[in-house]
């Protein structure tokens, strides 16, 4: 990734909640590669999540659909009234036209698919963490 693209100025803390190690170890380091102050803290079941939740703010929470041990996004909606204005940005191997619509009515910032999380992670959290630190000045 070029340089210029790389937001190495600013720190944010964002929650990685997956069923799958290797896949949060995945991200961990795509995230570490294009940001530089970013403390990641990463959780594999929902009780996991609402620990963190109400332990540390974070700026960002990335949510795995399969991560509920109950029925679909209502792991979703308890983070959502722990901290109704955080960006989670819901993530699944299932195809996006499937669970899109429900995740953005249960509150999601946006919906990715696993399969393409290279190409689409990175540029969300650049926009995310602009807005940020447009909040910040």
């Amino acid at each position: 990734m070029q340089n210029d693209m790389c937001h190495k100025d600013y720190t944010a803390k964002i929650l990685i909640a997956d069923v799958c190690q290797l896949f949060r170890e995945k991200m961990k380091q795509l995230i570490a590669d294009n940001f530089h102050s970013i403390m990641i803290a990463e959780v594999s079941n929902e009780q996991g999540v609402l620990n963190e939740m109400s332990q540390h703010t974070f700026d960002v929470v990335i949510l795995d659909i399969e991560l509920s041990d109950e029925k679909g996004l209502q792991i979703l909606q308890k983070i959502k009234n722990i901290n109704p204005m955080i960006p989670v940005l819901v993530m699944s191997m299932f195809p996006i036209k499937q669970y899109e619509e429900f995740a953005f009515k249960a509150g999601a910032y946006c919906y990715l698919s696993k399969v393409n999380m290279a190409n689409d992670l990175i540029p969300i959290l650049m926009q995310l963490m602009a807005q940020e630190r447009n909040k910040l000045f």
